[in-house]
């Protein structure tokens, strides 16, 4: 079932005093700018009966500009295709396409399908030529992009018309690799019926005060029809041109500037693409995690296809490992392989990424999940675990945790004879429980370690 982000938000309010503590890798923020400067060029793209189209191309440059170099320190790039709106030239959007390009993304614009009657399937196709294109470069001796394409790394998105094209494409193309629109709309053939065929992870961005694509006839039924990991993430008075950088004669109006709204829809897309297409962790929390309901201007659907619980309570001993029993459920129609994590603002945490699968359709598995926290004896604090399928969507649960002495094998609070005891009979069985150096080896040095942690009691 879909989980309504808003009404846990105030845990997630909780949960974003710490959240940036939680990782190593803490999310920048990906509403400013990238590391690298954003310049574009137009190219032509070739059909494949002949003729051609122009797109813009938005890549990591040296310098600000039309036409400046390469940058390709950081490449091979992942490639973003856009899709503008009817009758939107792609200018329009040219803060989102720098603000990509700066983040290290090919995005290519096409300036096809402008027409007051276009072709809606014509123009997805359009959209995953422009994809081609950068193949095509990629693979070219002597092109200014030879070598400077992440192949694999194909995603697409638009707005409005653009939007409901790039939901055409998605369903069409297998090369893409994740999709995240702005106030999309339906279109003919039906993007709320292609939604059906898109397995890869969505995010349907869209306003609350839309009158021209209304969530509730355009955006909602995409979601609700959709068949992998999906979002429905609406920005609170938010409306259909504010997704661009100026208005045309038609345009609708609403609450939140242009500025505010812009801001929010580079970081939504920026961190979506992170996650998905370059498989960075730290935007995690943002996509799939709690970060998600943080901001009161949102409010979200959200879809993974899996869910996670755990506990009881995690009861474990400083710096020995403990584990931690975890259960998953996978919601889509396949077997799907998972990955667990685990966090702590609270404790220093050592839990490597655990693969587990591929677990079978709808039937709760269990699992153990293997962990060592360390910190004060008597702290209390939460974990937060996650679960990952190998698109990067997932779940996460959060769970109590209490530390305990290390000579307190039975974590009552207490070192007394029942930890003596407990200890005699995991040492003589040799449970690895009795490894007490985790050396490896369960002999006479563990027994001793333990005596000495036992006489200096907690």
């Amino acid at each position: 079932m879909p989980i309504h982000l808003n009404r846990r938000l105030s845990l997630a309010m909780v949960l974003a005093l710490f959240l940036p503590a939680m990782s190593a890798h803490a999310a920048p923020d990906y509403a400013q700018p990238g590391p690298y400067e954003a310049g574009w060029r137009q190219v032509s793209v070739q059909r494949p009966g002949g003729g051609s189209f122009n797109a813009l191309l938005f890549y990591p440059a040296e310098a600000p500009g039309q036409n400046a170099p390469l940058d390709s320190s950081g490449g091979p790039f992942p490639a973003v295709s856009f899709g503008h709106g009817f009758l939107q030239p792609p200018t329009r959007y040219t803060s989102i396409l720098e603000h990509l390009a700066s983040w290290g993304y090919l995005t290519i614009a096409t300036e096809s399908s402008q027409s007051l009657f276009p072709n809606h399937a014509s123009y997805a196709q359009e959209l995953s030529l422009c994809l081609t294109f950068l193949e095509t470069e990629h693979a070219s001796p002597g092109s200014w992009l030879e070598g400077a394409v992440d192949t694999g790394a194909f995603g697409i998105s638009g707005h409005s018309m653009g939007g409901g094209a790039s939901m055409l494409a998605a369903a069409q193309d297998p090369r893409i690799a994740a999709l995240a629109t702005l106030a999309p709309a339906n279109t003919s053939p039906s993007a709320i019926a292609a939604a059906a065929g898109v397995a890869i992870p969505v995010r349907l961005i869209v306003g609350t005060n839309d009158s021209i694509t209304p969530t509730a006839s355009h955006g909602r039924p995409m979601y609700d029809n959709g068949l992998g990991p999906r979002q429905l993430v609406d920005i609170q008075g938010g409306w259909h041109c504010g997704f661009q950088d100026s208005s045309v004669f038609g345009c609708d109006s609403g609450p939140m500037s242009r500025a505010d709204q812009l801001a929010l829809s580079r970081a939504l897309l920026t961190e979506f693409f992170e996650l998905h297409l370059r498989g960075d962790q730290a935007a995690w929390a943002g996509v799939w995690g709690p970060g998600l309901a943080v901001d009161p201007r949102l409010n979200a659907l959200s879809e993974s296809l899996l869910q996670v619980e755990a506990g009881p309570a995690l009861r474990a001993r400083d710096d020995f490992p403990a584990e931690l029993a975890v259960t998953i459920t996978n919601n889509d129609t396949d077997p799907r392989d998972l990955t667990l994590r685990a966090e702590s603002a609270d404790f220093e945490l050592t839990a490597e990424p655990a693969a587990f699968g591929p677990i079978a359709p709808g039937q709760p598995t269990p699992a153990t999940y293997t962990l060592t926290i360390s910190g004060t004896p008597g702290d209390t604090g939460q974990l937060l675990i996650t679960a990952t399928r190998p698109d990067g969507a997932g779940a996460w649960v959060e769970i109590d945790a209490t530390l305990f002495c290390p000579a307190d094998i039975n974590t009552d609070g207490v070192v007394d004879a029942d930890d003596f005891f407990e200890f005699l009979a995991l040492f003589a069985a040799a449970d690895p429980a009795a490894d007490f150096n985790a050396d490896g080896v369960i002999d006479a040095d563990d027994f001793f370690a333990f005596l000495t942690a036992f006489a200096e009691g907690c």
